[in-house]
């Protein structure tokens, strides 16, 4: 967690204070019942993906990869699967489950060409297409 005047600045512009960690630790005491309120009303589905992203954040930031999105385009592909095996269980014909493994192909080749783009915009090639 970061505090409003650190993400204003550029989280990555300087690391976490003394000072940022106990206003961080504060705010969080006082506002924890209306945090709590607020997770009451979120799907359980949505607090899953939200732990699991923080979780990957705090190993990629005690492993120090931070620039990586290598993590988070795997939980892509683990969430397009799982849902897709759980709309394919519950389907009951043969062609809605096809329509459905399409769908599942065709998100999945999504993610693969975004993980190019990635690697394009970060080689030397983007520099010289732009």
């Amino acid at each position: 967690a970061r505090s409003w005047a650190s993400i204003s600045k550029g989280i990555n512009q300087r690391p976490v204070s003394k000072i940022e960690d106990v206003q961080i630790r504060v705010n969080a005491v006082k506002y924890l019942p209306r945090i709590n309120e607020l997770l009451n009303k979120v799907p359980r589905q949505m607090l899953l993906l939200l732990k699991t992203n923080d979780l990957l954040r705090g190993i990629e930031t005690s492993l120090q990869t931070r620039a990586s999105a290598t993590s988070f385009i795997n939980m892509s592909r683990c969430c397009v699967r799982a849902l897709s095996r759980y709309e394919r269980d519950n389907c009951k014909s043969w062609y809605g489950k096809l329509k459905i493994s399409w769908a599942e192909t065709y998100d999945l080749w999504k993610i693969n060409l975004y993980i190019i783009l990635l690697w394009i915009k970060a080689s030397l090639l983007w520099s010289w297409i732009a």
